[in-house]
């Protein structure tokens, strides 16, 4: 019997970034469990001012019919900066196979969207009611954007319940790169000359590219100015300080595109429209204490159903693991929990190393153990309070650990990269350069 294929829409351009690639992780691993194969389209942004970014289109020409069963488009990303005239494009390309949209709203297929409206108000609730911030900057995406379309509308409803006039001086023009956040820091501070004490940016992107901005001007984030993104991308969790976001179910995102994906390829019913929810993960950068440092004061006695439940929806909420995957880790920790301290130690260690994928973060890690430590009863938790500190310091050092190999490995691929581009604009003899070919860039 033919395994079905599903073709997947992404930008090449940023396919390596955390947004893109934890969305395709989610399909990746959804295909995988339903048995299907799936081909990955990587074309570029459509229309794009950049360069030769939109030369790479010219990929989507190959999906239709012949060659898969059902689409899943990034075409939040892919219609930066073309919206409804690129969707259309999009939805023509393919035909009369089901196609599902992350998002953005089209006229054809299913449509995987996050409450921008509810998520963005969150955070100026916060920045607002918690920090006191009342000049806030907007850094906003592409006008042909929907999701920026409804994150701009937030924000100014937002500002508005709260009584504070909006000011279209602070509400800078952006696309969703790192550069434009560096760039609206210059246009605020150095061509509109207008005060300002917070930011609310678009996405994680344009966040971090205003950090970089702020940090090089000397401007302390969060003392004088609060600092919000959108995405919660990985490298959020480890900006200096670390920012502070709204986290899309990205990785979820991506497993409801094959779910709903298939279902329609299966002549099923599906939603046309599904709106998962954003969430508020408060770190330093508007001013707050991480949230890890506050829960680890937590001492409230958990029974065994209620950390296994508790554990369970802290991994899920990471965004990395299906329910599946974190039902399964939080079992794995529950049966660690009475094993003495040597053993308890080394089957953590290998958990760390063996288990977890690598883009769960320390973070995540410690207040896995510190659930597992209230599940202890109260005599217990002193009992084993020392063994628990070394757990933690466990999980911090296999990081480091997992942090430094990452290094060295991209360091000697960029070296070996480097020397054999050198080996082969320096070789002239055919025969010679066809066994360079054969030999560097074998599979």
């Amino acid at each position: 019997m033919k395994r079905p294929v599903l073709g997947i829409l992404v930008n090449i351009n940023s396919v390596l970034d955390s947004y893109q690639l934890t969305i395709w992780k989610g399909v990746r691993d959804a295909a995988r469990e339903a048995g299907v194969r799936l081909v990955s389209f990587s074309g570029g942004v459509l229309d794009s001012p950049y360069g030769f970014e939109s030369q790479n289109n010219i990929i989507y020409e190959l999906v239709g019919p012949e060659n898969v069963d059902a689409v899943i488009s990034l075409t939040a990303s892919i219609c930066n900066y073309t919206g409804e005239n690129g969707i259309e494009r999009i939805c023509t390309r393919a035909g009369e196979r089901p196609l599902v949209h992350l998002g953005a709203m089209a006229r054809m297929g299913s449509s995987i969207l996050t409450d921008n409206t509810l998520g963005i108000q969150e955070a100026i609730d916060h920045l607002v009611l918690v920090h006191g911030r009342r000049r806030i900057v907007h850094i906003r995406g592409t006008e042909e954007n929907t999701e920026a379309n409804e994150r701009m509308e937030a924000y100014r409803t937002a500002l508005e319940r709260h009584g504070i006039p909006f000011d279209p001086s602070l509400v800078i023009p952006g696309d969703f790169r790192r550069d434009r956040g560096r760039e609206a820091i210059a246009t605020l501070l150095d061509i509109r000359k207008v005060e300002f004490d917070a930011i609310l940016s678009a996405n994680d992107a344009m966040a971090l590219g205003a950090l970089d901005a702020l940090n090089a001007r000397g401007i302390n984030v969060p003392r004088q100015v609060s600092l919000v993104g959108f995405d919660d991308l990985e490298e959020s969790g480890h900006s200096s300080p670390p920012l502070t976001t709204l986290r899309q179910p990205l990785f979820h995102q991506g497993r409801r595109a094959v779910e709903i994906a298939l279902a329609l390829a299966r002549g099923d019913t599906a939603p046309g429209r599904e709106i998962l929810p954003s969430q508020l993960v408060v770190r330093q950068s508007c001013g707050c204490r991480e949230s890890a440092v506050m829960r680890g004061g937590l001492d409230t006695p958990l029974t065994l159903v209620q950390a296994q439940a508790e554990l369970e929806e802290h991994l899920v909420s990471t965004g990395k693991l299906s329910e599946t995957k974190a039902r399964s880790i939080a079992t794995q920790l529950m049966n660690l929990r009475d094993l003495e301290t040597d053993a308890f130690l080394d089957q953590l260690d290998a958990w760390f190393r063996d288990t977890l994928p690598s883009d769960i973060s320390p973070e995540n890690w410690c207040h896995c153990l510190l659930i597992l430590r209230r599940s202890l009863a109260p005599q217990e938790q002193a009992r084993q309070e020392v063994r628990y500190h070394q757990a933690l310091i466990a999980a911090c050092t296999c990081n480091d650990r997992k942090q430094s190999a990452t290094r060295r490995t991209l360091n000697n691929q960029t070296h070996e990269q480097r020397t054999t581009g050198q080996r082969l604009l320096s070789t002239l003899d055919l025969q010679e350069l066809v066994r360079l070919v054969n030999s560097e860039f074998r599979s």
